[in-house]
């Protein structure tokens, strides 16, 4: 049964026949490295579409955010508001007084 097939010299032939294909010179030194800006079709904050993830990292930077990448955050961050001991004894006066909050909206859902 015939192997896998390529080609050499512009002919189809049968891999295990053909000859190893020919390398041009090459330098001493290492190929450098290199990263592409370009993002295609990049959706960030606000819906806004980029195609350069330097343009992203600066719309980043200008809403206080940080990029994390891959890596996991290292400590978890409490972003909710502090409550002063003022503002708690604030809201048990209004209570006293005879504040009601309004009542939260309920979405209603028909029965299935």
């Amino acid at each position: 049964m015939p192997g896998p097939w390529v080609f050499r010299d512009g002919e189809l032939v049968e891999r295990r026949h053909a000859a190893p294909l020919a390398r041009g010179p090459r330098s001493g030194l290492s190929a450098p490295m290199l990263i592409n800006d370009h993002l295609p079709d990049l959706v960030g904050p606000g819906g806004k579409r980029y195609s350069s993830k330097s343009a992203l990292r600066r719309e980043y930077k200008a809403r206080g955010l940080v990029e994390l990448g891959n890596d996991a955050p290292t400590q978890a961050v409490d972003n909710r508001k502090r409550v002063t001991k003022a503002e708690i004894g604030e809201a048990l006066q209004m209570v006293k007084q005879g504040y009601k909050p309004a009542p939260l909206e309920t979405a209603i859902v028909p029965d299935e």
